[in-house]
């Protein structure tokens, strides 16, 4: 089943290439999941994206849960994912409130 990245409604101005972009990534990675994000000087209110060592994304992390060495991290969630079915119905049954306004994401 071909996989397709869903944009959020409020997100108008996204270049067909950078879906291309992660769509490109994320079968060549042959990843699980694959996250479109962004660079921006000005991070406030966005989810940031926290990479390991190896520059692997490893979380991300809300504005309002992030530490102030997190808040300083200028690249951010745009909301647009590509992810394997099978992985996600799997992955849903771990989601939990536990962050700061106890929402499930």
């Amino acid at each position: 089943m071909p996989s397709y990245p869903h944009p959020a409604g409020d997100m108008p101005l996204i270049l067909k290439e950078s879906l291309k972009g992660l769509l490109d990534t994320y079968h060549s990675a042959h990843a699980d999941i694959g996250v479109l994000t962004a660079k921006i000087a000005d991070a406030s209110g966005y989810g940031r994206i926290v990479r390991d060592r190896k520059g692997t994304l490893k979380r991300i992390v809300e504005h309002n849960d992030a530490t102030a060495k997190q808040k300083k991290i200028d690249e951010i969630n745009t909301g647009v994912y590509v992810i394997n079915k099978e992985f996600l119905l799997s992955s849903v049954k771990k989601i939990c409130p536990d962050n700061t306004k106890g929402e499930l994401y």
